[in-house]
């Protein structure tokens, strides 16, 4: 062999091994590069899931508040019964007292009481139907 011919063995030899280090590395350029893209991804897929989970959470909230706000409004029916009840009483205790101007005062003053009473209880009666209105939609929606 000649001289020229062992340089020449010898330097495709170092070719092909420098061939396959920088494929190697390509190699582990492009796992690289698919690590970032899926890091990237999974991060995009975790605001996405943090943000169901948030609203998700939020729903929870509000269905666990469902059976205190028929609770009250229950508790407000019985109380709003009860008043008229009383209501109708006294009127009927003033009636028989006879003193027209004494049961026509203390009407007014009743009236006027239980007017006030009434509207506060009824605006509390709506608000607590629709607000149940808008947790059992949430619930049809869960």
């Amino acid at each position: 062999m000649k001289k020229s011919e062992v340089i020449s063995s010898s330097s495709s030899g170092t070719n092909s091994a420098a061939e396959k280090i920088m494929e190697g590395i390509s190699k582990q350029i492009l796992g690289a590069e698919l690590y970032e893209m899926e890091n990237r991804e999974l991060k995009m897929q975790n605001k996405a899931l943090s943000k169901q989970n948030k609203v998700l959470m939020e729903q929870s909230r509000e269905l666990m508040e469902l059976p205190v706000l028929r609770q009250k409004h229950e508790e407000l029916t019985r109380r709003y019964e009860s008043l008229t009840k009383k209501r109708n009483e006294d009127q009927a205790k003033l009636k028989k007292k006879g003193d027209l101007a004494k049961l026509k005062k203390e009407k007014e003053d009743q009236q006027v009481d239980f007017k006030k009473e009434k509207e506060n209880l009824e605006r509390e009666i709506r608000e607590l139907k629709e607000k149940i209105k808008q947790l059992e939609c949430c619930c049809v929606i869960l």
